[in-house]
Order: structure tokens, then sequence, then C-alpha cells
């Protein structure tokens, strides 16, 4: 740990300085003289902490290391929700395969490691130094309470992700004595051996009990989602509470956590999913044009029509057993295409053509508008019954050709006739099932906003903790709330018990897809990965990991090891 703590700390003065002016980066030479000039005013301290924001979705050290983005897409990639369609050029295979977090030597693997402590260290600075800042007017002691506060949460964030990752899974039912992660919270070069899990559990709560306290208190900043206020580490309460199984606490914060947002209309939902204005987001960040990291980005691995290879050559997928587990009006189907057809509304129409639905079913009744040659329109007045996957469309009359349709049959049922092919940048591959839910500025420009916390989330952990805790009637009242903006008409769950809790997850899975909770969930829930539906084993390899095997953590970084004699490598 002596020589990893300073190496985080001499990267302490690049993200402390860089909102910080330019002189700082010139007469800095030292993460001491750093120190002392971030805590020698509050307007310097507020920019170290906005530096720890940037660090969330800025470049690290290789292409690959992109902030916090990266840390989700390793927990997308581990899970069975999010599947590749192609070796494409290798980025994040080693995750598919459950190989790169298992490598002590990957920089895969370290680079978690070394992100969140470097939050950690950054943090800790402010922590340690706010108090002493004097506060010169007009500003308060609100304004050092929001700093603190900030710090603290970011710190508490950084120890519960690391856990999760590097540790054994939290359980209730036991002691939790199994190592954790060195808990460092004064910047040091003095090797420290791992705490246990229930030790970094309880320094976690601590923070943010302590965060909550002082954000209760500080200038508010909720119209600025970058920053962290309270609502936000109420949510990240919520989300520790869950994976502490402790049920009242989890549902309380996270009812608590979502005052004074609202979820997404219908139409938002389906707008691209990284705009910082979404009113259901709680706290994100926030990109503008000068600040692309063209393929060092988020976006440029997950979104629809980013032109890289990798969005060209393995657009990324959803589950298709998930996919077809939706209700038939659920808009988040809209969020994926379930064909990889080149639809087409054909051309050379002059009036509408006849559509209709044949094999295995009967009674579809369809209809086409047409305008300027093409169909820009399809209804679908009866959806008939025992209609099958094999139903196919024809298309006769009105002139025109090369129409290409696809029938969208759930239950027997003719639900949609879709026309429009699906978004890919130039050239990318289509693929049923495909993503269509996050989408970069345009196809030269990966720049996005990213989601950390969401209002949905919030719902999906009141609802799971209640049903869990026995409290099944008034679970069903928070998740009817959730589910009347995602599906029109949606009254109440028909589900009771264990199949009713299986209906909440199967919409988590659903709501939270690509945004990093899959992996997390699994662990935290001691559960299997089961990779069937449309994973290919050829490229997967690895198709199912049973529960509570030792490839759940990930090993320590083999650089950890060489620089802290105390700290012991994970089985």
């Amino acid at each position: 740990m002596k020589n990893n703590i300073f190496y985080l700390l001499v990267f302490a003065s690049f993200f402390c300085l860089t909102s910080c002016k330019k002189d700082f980066l010139e007469t800095a030479p030292t993460s001491q003289v750093v120190s002392s000039t971030a805590l020698s005013s509050i307007d310097n301290a507020r920019a170290a902490l906005n530096g720890i924001h940037r660090s969330m979705f800025t470049r690290f050290d290789n292409q690959g290391e992109f902030g916090y983005g990266t840390i989700m897409l390793n927990n997308e990639a581990l899970g069975e929700d999010y599947v590749m369609s192609g070796q494409s050029n290798g980025w994040w295979i080693g995750f598919y395969r459950w190989i790169d977090h298992r490598n002590a030597n990957s920089g895969n693997c370290d680079f978690p490691y070394r992100f969140f402590y470097r939050i950690i260290s950054n943090a800790n600075v402010l922590i340690n130094g706010i108090d002493a800042v004097v506060a010169t007017p007009p500003q308060t002691q609100a304004d050092k309470n929001s700093i603190k506060g900030q710090a603290l949460a970011f710190r508490a964030w950084a120890y519960f992700n690391l856990v999760q990752l590097y540790g054994i899974r939290f359980d209730a039912a036991t002691a939790n004595t199994n190592p954790g992660v060195p808990l460092v919270l004064t910047n040091t070069t003095t090797p420290s051996p791992r705490a246990t899990v229930a030790q970094v559990y309880a320094q976690v709560n601590k923070d943010l009990n302590d965060a909550e306290t002082l954000l209760t208190t500080a200038v508010s900043r909720l119209a600025d989602k970058t920053q962290i206020n309270v609502n936000v580490v109420k949510g990240i309460q919520a989300r520790v509470a869950l994976t502490q199984q402790n049920w009242d606490r989890a549902a309380t914060k996270a009812a608590e956590a979502r005052g004074g947002f609202s979820l997404m209309t219908a139409t938002q939902q389906i707008e691209g999913f990284s705009s910082y204005d979404n009113p259901e987001w709680m706290w994100a960040s926030r990109q503008i044009d000068d600040q692309t990291e063209f393929f060092t980005a988020y976006l440029a691995y997950i979104s629809y029509n980013y032109n890289s290879t990798n969005i060209r050559t393995n657009p990324k997928l959803i589950n298709r057993d998930l996919y077809n587990s939706m209700n038939a009006i659920d808009i988040r189907r809209k969020l994926w295409m379930p064909t990889g057809l080149a639809l087409s509304g054909g051309t050379g129409y002059t009036t509408a053509p006849t559509i209709s639905l044949t094999g295995g079913g009967s009674g579809a009744v369809i209809s086409a508008t047409v305008n300027g040659g093409n169909i820009i329109g399809i209804t679908v007045t009866n959806g008939g019954s025992g209609y099958t996957a094999t139903s196919t469309l024809s298309v006769t009359g009105g002139g025109g050709s090369g129409a290409v349709l696809f029938p969208v049959v759930v239950g027997g049922r003719l639900i949609e006739v879709l026309f429009v092919a699906p978004t890919t940048p130039p050239g990318g591959n289509r693929v049923a099932f495909m993503n269509q839910k996050f989408k970069a500025k345009d196809f030269a420009n990966s720049v996005g906003d990213i989601s950390n916390m969401r209002v949905a989330e919030m719902f999906l952990i009141e609802a799971e903790a209640r049903a869990r805790n026995n409290q099944e009637s008034m679970s069903k009242t928070v998740f009817t709330t959730f589910m009347q903006s995602r599906v029109l008409g949606f009254t109440s769950p028909l589900t009771t018990g264990s199949a009713y809790i299986d209906e909440v997850m199967n919409s988590r899975r659903i709501e939270l897809w690509g945004e990093g909770f899959r992996f997390l969930d699994l662990k935290r829930l001691n559960s299997a990965l089961s990779r069937a539906a449309n994973h290919n084993s050829a490229l997967a390899v690895l198709m199912s990991v049973a529960a509570g095997s030792n490839d759940w953590q990930y090993a320590i970084p083999q650089t950890e090891l060489n620089a802290n004699s105390l700290v012991t490598p994970n089985p």
C-alpha cells in the first residue's frame, strides 16, 4: 500500500487542479503544495471537488479507462442481460468471458482499484482539511458543509464499489469478517491491510450518515445534477442498505431520495438516454462538445449511433428472453430492435397496400398509411390470435415495392408492425435485439451525458425491499406507480409472493439495462450466472458461473500486492 498510496497522491494533484486556475498547475510542483493550494480558499476547495466530479467521465491512462463508465460496462459484460453480438476489436470480450477481472496482472482488473482509490485520495484532502478553511463573506459555513458532505459521499460511494468488486458479498446472516479492501481515511504512505467486509461497510455508512447531516444544512444544489446533494446521499444509502439486506432502511431511504424528482414521460424514455435535462436523473455527469474523449468514452461502446468500430461490428443486444418477457405495450420495448432486417417503408406506393399476416394464427387486421410513395404508418386494429414467431407478413398492391416489415407477436397476438430500420452508424451491423437506448450526440461525436443515479432505481429499490420484508401491499403501491409510467393502463401486479418479487426484479433488469447494475445484483443476491437465449457460446465461451464461486471477486491487482506486503490476494 505504501507505493500505491503515494501513486494515488500524485494523481490527486492532477484531479484537484483540473478545474483550478492555470497558474496553480504551473506553481504546484508536489502533492503537498497542491493540497495546501486546494485548501487555501472555499473557491479552490470547490474547484478541487469539481475535479473529482470531472474524473467520473474523463480519460485516464488507456483507451478503455474513462472513469465510472468503464466500471458500468464491466458490470454489464459480466452479466447475462447484456449480449455481445461480435468479437469486433476485442474491447470488453475479456470481461464477457470472465477472464479480465480474475487476472491480477490485467490492467482491466487494476483500473477500478486505481480509479476508486484516486477518488478516495482526493476526497480525503477535502474531508480532512476543509474545516480549517476560512469562509470569506458571502461564503458561509453552509458552503463548507456542501464541500465536505460531497467529499464524504464520494469516499463512501468509492468504498462501497470497491468492497462489492474485490470482497465477498455482504451476508446479513454472518459476521462478514472476510477481507474487504484497505481503509485509508488519511492520505499516507504507511501500508494498510485489508479491512474486513463488515468494517468497510461500517465506514461507508458512517461517511454517508455524516454526509447526510452536512448536506441537509448545506447550500442547496438540487438543480445542479453534477453535484451530490442530500437526495443523492440518500440514494446511495438505499443502495448500500439493499446490498446489506437491511430492507427497512433501503425502502425508507429510497422513498426519501426521490423526493422532488419525477419519472420520465413515455416520450422522454425514447429520446436517447443521454441528456442531463431528463427529469428522472438525480446525479449525472454532464459533457460538452469540447470535452469529447472520442473512442475513450462510455457512449463509444454502448451507444447505437457513434461511428466506432466497436459499435459498427458489435452492437450490444438485450437478452432475448428478457425482451420477450415485457408486457405487450411496455414503452421500453422501443429501446431495442427485435429484428436485424433492413426494414423499409418501400417506394412507389400510390395507394395503401394490403398487409396480411400468415402462419399459425388468424384474425389480424392491419392497415397502412402512405405518403410520398412510402409507407409512413401501420395500424393494427385487431391483433388476432394464435400467431407465432415464425408468422410472416406479406405486402400486396398499392403500386409500389420494396417494403420490408416485421411483425411483433406477443402471446399469440400481433401487437405492432415495424417498418423503420434501427439507427446504426454508417455501415453498422443490424442484429436482432440490438440496443436503441443510448444515443451519442452524433455519428462523429461520442459526447453525451451519463446518469449515475435516477428516480426509477429508487422506485425499484423500495418495491424490492418492501416485498422482501413481507410488505407486499406497500410494495405493490410503489411498483404500480412506477409501472404506470412504463405501461399505459397498468393497474396492479397480479402475481404474489416469490413470483411477485421475480416480477419486480425482472422490471429492474429491463429498466437498468446498460447502466452498470447486473453483475452486482447477481452477486448481492447470491445468484448464479446463467446465459442462454441469444448469447453465442462460441463468443461468450463461459455460459454459467455457480453462485458463491471465487470468480465473483475481482483479483487484487498485482501492482497492489507488489507494493503492500500487508495485503493478501483473493483466492
